[in-house]
């Protein structure tokens, strides 16, 4: 129906409620779509970037409670961070 030259509005109506057709989205709808996953993405790296900077203030800070003669097991328990890695530290 497609293939002629021209096409009459019941032919194209009857392919477009075609299932195919039907889950089709909209270049717009496509583009809101991205938008959504971009922002998304944004905000998923802001998360990442945050943590990153948590993790990095504690390890600064075990370090210095290291220095001033506290145990790897008490920093543990104030900092949230594992005692392995307080011990990789020293």
């Amino acid at each position: 129906m497609y293939n002629s030259a021209v096409a009459n509005t019941q032919d194209l109506q009857q392919i477009e409620s075609r299932p195919y057709f039907l889950g089709r989205l909209t270049e717009a709808q496509l583009e809101e779509e991205r938008q959504k996953a971009r922002k998304k993405g944004e905000e998923i790296g802001e998360q990442r970037g945050e943590q990153k900077g948590e993790h990095k203030k504690a390890i600064k800070a075990a370090k210095n409670m290291l220095a001033d003669g506290m145990t790897p097991e008490l920093i543990s328990k104030y900092l949230d961070l594992d005692v392995n890695i307080i011990r990789t530290l020293k």
